[in-house]
């Protein structure tokens, strides 16, 4: 098995390059660097690229979801769930 394999199949290793890279698309909106996901409204359009990780895997998805739900600015995305 690859280095690669043996971090990204690791939970905790998986975690810190997960957040490793949503501080990098924070520093890069916050310095005007323009890539997929990086915006000017960091805490909203990170999170549409970062769900394509969600759908990877099983790893990816535990260690993404953890992230994604991390800090909430509204209750309405738990609201929008009961209502389905």
């Amino acid at each position: 098995m690859s280095p690669v394999h043996q971090v990204l199949g690791t939970p905790e290793l998986l975690d810190i390059v997960l957040r490793c890279l949503r501080d990098q698309i924070h520093q890069d909106a916050k310095a005007g660097i323009s890539t997929d996901v990086a915006s000017t409204n960091p805490p909203v359009k990170w999170k549409a690229g970062f769900m394509s990780l969600v759908l990877v895997n099983q790893a990816f998805f535990y260690a993404s979801v953890g992230i994604l739900w991390e800090r909430m600015h509204s209750l309405d995305p738990f609201l929008s769930l009961l209502e389905a």
